[in-house]
């Protein structure tokens, strides 16, 4: 380089630097150093290193022919002059470029294409590469599920957000010490699981602790919390928000699991990374899954319409071995429908078994911490904020480097001299903004306003705006002078830019990239103001993470500052959670007509949309959220969505539920509404025979029957702004028999709400219908595995029913009828390495017998109760007891109660269980998962 001295070109100094540092092949042929960047980069990655993954396109040899004949209105000249573009500089340029196309044909003549217009060159690359993707990353559609689907979409959620933060992780010496803490914590859990004796010793003793505590509970009739002798069972982390919390326990998690070696199972959960996440019965019930399946090997899902049964299990899950919780940002829990006050923490366990360690982290401020004040087993760390510069100076060159950007010393200096510097998301945000910048003037220029801010609210202002400014424009934006631009934050808003961000905060769990353009076309973004995917894609490489994409295909914005900062700049409000439309003074009025609107245009895109799970809830979302009360009840009451909510899908039922119980709260009648509902189903069903009977032809069925989703209500229609007039059929076959199966599955989702809330009169008439239906099928179907176990559903459900009714006779013939198909009929035939089925099986023994063990003693028969409920513990006791141990310490603790006095008073105590006679023993709760007992 120095011989080269100023008369060696830029090309010269960057062939000889190559060969320094490891392309001494550029060295070595003189041919090399006179080709081309574009040739030696091909040589490099393609002929001499053989990249698995290449294609090359070629324009076709005659492409200048053709594009001539489009220009023959020209004179000779003026085509020359046009196409002197697709022509090589000289002739050794076009034999160089010969050459290099027959080399490449000689060797891959497989991944060549040819094309002529650029749409079909287009068209080539996006099958050859979809295909390439494909072959890499394998798609899941038709291999995952229901439920399966969801829990690795969510799974997904939180390896992404965590991965995110571990790329950008600057370690520090008081990082270090935290980390070391969080080992230190763990040490003697990682010590007791590498030997099963000694961590079940001390399983047994703390069960046996608790099992005593339980009986004096009893026998005094107090209520207290049980506190073992034991050291702290719970680490929290404090710090402030964007202390870098997440980051710490993001690159703690993925370290320690990848030094351990001993069996134990480590859960890790970022509240906040998805919309789901911020369930506290999400949480659970991921944590069940996990914990099943690295235990015992099975896969079983929860109930997630039943509070009391998911902490049931979650309780006894910690049990089965040693495990580690990891839950990051306890201050991002949210109300949801079946916990509304998360954050008293109530859902946590008084007490943690030995088996299990929970690490937490929360803000100081938030009321998650005075919940945690109240434990006597909590040890907390404060996460130490940033004191060096260097140390600040690094976290902002960590994040420019991902963008081959970087800062030089003086503008690092002026970067860190910000109030806001001690905070990691102030420079991990800082640093995403700079990396637009084109040159180190633009820098300085914009860094000004930026280091000026003493909140991160008016950081984020300052981010929004320059969003707004850069990429957005307005509906009837004219061309303006420069003192004509707005002047206000709220002017500066109204944007598309603007409605995007607004959109995305007042959605359920985020919008699709369709789905937000099609909004955007509604608030009357058309024509030359139409908002395309190239505009759009423009502002989220602007915001990077901060508007992520979800697994699930929708993209929400990341943090809630973000969230906070939009809402209270369009609509005035300080919450980052929308809520409830309300009256207030004149202003508040105001910025509740602006929301309102945007939430009239969500209703009504999405009503004009195909029928589909996510459109339903977003849809039930919204009515709730903007008091559109009747159109929600007039949703939830349709056949199409109550059958795609509760009957065809697992996953939605918890919120299904919620808002069922919203319009309870508005005093509707929902036992009416969903009675209306199911006369409807019926007369459909009714019509439908009558066609089959008399041509037996669907394409007979009468246009009526073929109604579109938005029309088919209960009681009245909902208004439907779809100009689509296809029509969507209620029963998926023609066949009799599956249209009175899907009336029964029908029957028994409505039955199981309304018993869900506490409805009495009229409940079982459901369940007895559900059965009517089944009997419909004929034996042959009835004996099928899904349809038998179904039927016994049915007859365990109006059994249960009945016993809340104290018609006790006809519940136990209809129990005892339940328990004895699945003895005579079900558990007999099945597969005795089936384990899954065996299991399901005997899962639903036990519900049946404690079922009838709770009759007996309302109507007085002790003995045969205390004989049944000791008949459940034996099949509990015929498995390894690991797995039930914590379910059954509190039943087994009751019946010796019951055996030492067999009073009334405890009798009655066991049986209604604070007035809930059914949630004494939650469904399912003892689930056996080994094999089949002899002594059965």
């Amino acid at each position: 380089l120095a011989d080269l001295g100023s008369n060696g070109s830029w090309l010269d100094k960057n062939l000889i630097v190559a060969g320094i540092n490891g392309y001494q092949w550029i060295l070595n042929d003189l041919r090399n150093q006179t080709a081309s960047i574009t040739e030696l980069e091909i040589i490099n990655a393609v002929l001499l290193n053989s990249a698995q993954h290449s294609y090359f396109y070629f324009r076709r040899h005659n492409h200048v022919d053709i594009q001539r004949q489009k220009l023959l209105h020209l004179t000779p000249d003026e085509q020359d002059a046009k196409l002197k573009i697709f022509l090589s500089e000289s002739k050794y340029c076009e034999k160089r470029l010969s050459s290099l196309k027959k080399t490449i044909i000689d060797k891959f003549s497989d991944r060549v294409r040819e094309y002529t217009t650029v749409e079909e060159l287009g068209q080539m690359i996006l099958e050859d590469w979809t295909n390439v993707i494909d072959s890499l990353y394998p798609s899941l559609a038709g291999t995952l599920h229901g439920k399966e689907c969801e829990l690795y979409r969510e799974w997904s959620s939180h390896e992404s957000f965590s991965d995110t933060l571990r790329k950008v992780f600057v370690q520090t010496s008081s990082i270090l010490d935290v980390i070391l803490k969080l080992d230190t914590f763990c040490d003697p859990l990682v010590n007791d699981a590498s030997e099963e004796s000694i961590w079940s010793e001390k399983l047994d003793r703390f069960t046996f602790d608790l099992r005593k505590f339980t009986q004096l509970q009893n026998l005094r009739s107090q209520r207290g919390p049980f506190k073992p002798q034991e050291r702290g069972s719970i680490l929290c982390l404090v710090g402030g928000r964007g202390t870098g919390k997440s980051s710490v326990l993001s690159y703690w998690v993925k370290k320690f699991t990848s030094d351990l070696k001993a069996n134990l199972m480590v859960f890790s959960h970022f509240v906040g990374c998805s919309v789901e996440s911020m369930d506290v019965a999400k949480l659970a019930s991921r944590y069940i899954t996990d914990m099943r399946e690295y235990f015992k090997g099975e896969t079983s899902y929860v109930n997630e319409s039943d509070i009391w049964e998911i902490l049931a299990q979650f309780t006894a899950t910690l049990s089965l071995g040693p495990n580690i919780i990891l839950i990051d940002g306890l201050n991002e829990l949210a109300a949801s429908s079946l916990v509304s006050e998360p954050k008293l923490l109530e859902w946590m366990p008084d007490a943690l078994p030995p088996t299990s360690l929970l690490i937490v982290s929360t803000s100081p401020s938030d009321w998650t911490m005075k919940s945690l004040a109240e434990r006597s087993d909590v040890t907390y760390i404060k996460l130490p904020v940033l004191e060096t510069s260097a140390n600040k100076q690094a976290i902002i060159a960590s994040h420019l480097r991902i963008h081959c950007k970087k800062m030089d010393s003086h503008q690092l200096e002026k970067a860190v001299s910000s109030p806001l510097s001690s905070i990691p998301r102030y420079l991990a945000s800082l640093a995403m903004e700079l990396r637009l910048c084109g040159g180190y003037l633009t820098v300085d220029s914009k860094m000004e306003k930026y280091i000026c801010c003493e909140t991160l609210r008016q950081f984020w202002t300052e981010v929004v705006c320059r969003w707004c400014v850069d990429y957005g424009w307005k509906i009837n934006e004219e061309p303006s002078s420069d003192g004509d631009k707005p002047s206000t934050l709220a002017e500066i808003l109204e944007c598309w830019v603007g409605d995007v961000l607004t959109l995305l905060c007042l959605s359920e769990r985020g919008l699709s990239e369709g789905e937000i353009i099609g909004l955007l076309n509604s608030l009357g973004y058309k024509d030359k103001k139409q908002v395309d995917h190239f505009e759009l894609s423009m502002l989220r490489s602007a915001a990077q993470d901060s508007i992520f994409d979800a697994p699930s295909g929708l993209m929400a914005l990341r943090h809630s500052i973000i969230r906070e900062t939009v809402l209270y700049a369009v609509l005035g409000e300080v919450s980052p959670q929308p809520t409830h439309l309300s009256s207030g003074p004149a202003q508040l009025l105001r910025w509740q007509d602006k929301r309102r609107r945007y939430h009239n245009i969500i209703i009504d895109y999405f009503l004009s949309q195909p029928l589909s799970a996510r459109n339903a809830i977003e849809l039930s979302f919204q009515m709730s959220i903007s008091g559109k009360y009747k159109q929600l009840s007039q949703l939830l009451s349709n056949i199409f969505v109550f059958r795609l909510l509760t009957v065809e899908s697992d996953d939605q039922i918890g919120q299904f539920y919620h808002y069922c119980h919203i319009l309870l709260k508005q005093s509707f009648n929902i036992l009416q509404l969903f009675t209306g509902m199911v006369e409807l189903a019926e007369i459909v069903l009714h019509e439908e025979k009558k066609i089959k009977d008399l041509e037996n032809s669907p394409s007979s069925l009468p246009t009526e029957c073929y109604l579109s989703w938005q029309e088919m209500g209960s009681h009245s229609h909902l208004k439907s702004t779809s100009t689509n007039e296809t029509g969507v059929h209620f029963f998926t076959s023609n066949d009799v028999r599956v249209m009175h199966s899907s009336m029964a599955r029908m029957y028994y989702q409505v039955g199981l709400l309304m018993r869900h809330f506490e409805f009495e009169e009229g409940v079982e008439e459901f369940f007895f219908r559900a059965l009517f239906h089944m009997q419909q099928l004929g034996l042959e179907w009835l004996y099928q595995e899904a349809n038998q176990r179904f039927y016994i559903d049915c007859m365990a459900g109006v059994g249960e029913i009945l016993l809340i009714l104290n018609k006790l006779p006809i519940a136990r013939r209809r129990l005892a009828e339940a328990l004895d198909t699945v003895d005579n009929f079900v558990i007999p035939v099945l597969d005795p390495h089936d384990e899954k089925s065996l299991s399901d099986a005997y899962s639903l023994k036990v519900r049946l017998m404690l079922d009838l063990a709770r009759l007996e003693l309302k109507s007085g028969d002790f003995k045969r109760s205390e004989s049944l409920v000791h008949d459940v513990l034996v099949l509990s006791n015929d498995y390894k007891p690991l797995s039930v141990r914590c379910q059954t310490f509190h039943l087994m603790s009751r019946v010796q109660n019951a055996r030492t006095q067999c009073s009334n008073r405890v009798w009655k105590q066991m049986l209604n269980n604070d007035g809930h006679p059914l949630r004494l023993i939650p469904i399912n709760m003892i689930k056996v998962v080994i094999k089949k007992p002899t002594t059965i």
